[in-house]
């Protein structure tokens, strides 16, 4: 079989190995149910850094990209330290809005993302970045 006949989730396979993320075989097996392009339409990126991604080329940091991955295509939920567990969706949709556009509830919620530990958006100690 040739790689053009090779399905996303086989080439990620045999980029990837045992060290395969779930979320790149979940963005893998989403472009074999449609493609790269419409998959990558849905997660924001464009058809070149999905191929890149399932094929382990891509040359800077996976982790916002796995982010954006979890956010759109398994929308995990995550255990906010205010609010309980909240889907991951919510929880970067509402950090990443303008304050003036949200209601006040959404203000509150906004107000703890800036103190939370889970918040991707807030350099960490040592340039590394929280788990979300």
């Amino acid at each position: 079989m040739s790689l053009d006949e090779q399905s996303n989730l086989e080439k990620a396979r045999i980029a990837w190995g045992d060290d395969l993320p779930d979320y790149i075989a979940v963005l893998a097996t989403r472009c074999d149910e449609t493609t790269q392009r419409a998959a990558g339409r849905i997660v924001g990126f464009p058809s070149s850094t999905v191929s890149k991604l399932i094929n382990r080329k891509y040359g800077a940091r996976y982790d916002e990209l796995e982010i954006q991955i979890r956010r759109t295509l398994m929308n995990v939920p995550v255990a906010c330290p205010t609010f309980g567990e909240i889907p991951l969706a919510s929880c970067f949709n509402i950090r990443r809005q303008k304050p003036e556009r949200l209601d006040m509830a959404e203000r509150n919620f906004a107000s703890a993302c800036a103190r939370c530990p889970l918040n991707s958006d807030i350099k960490k100690k040592g340039n590394n970045y929280a788990a979300i």
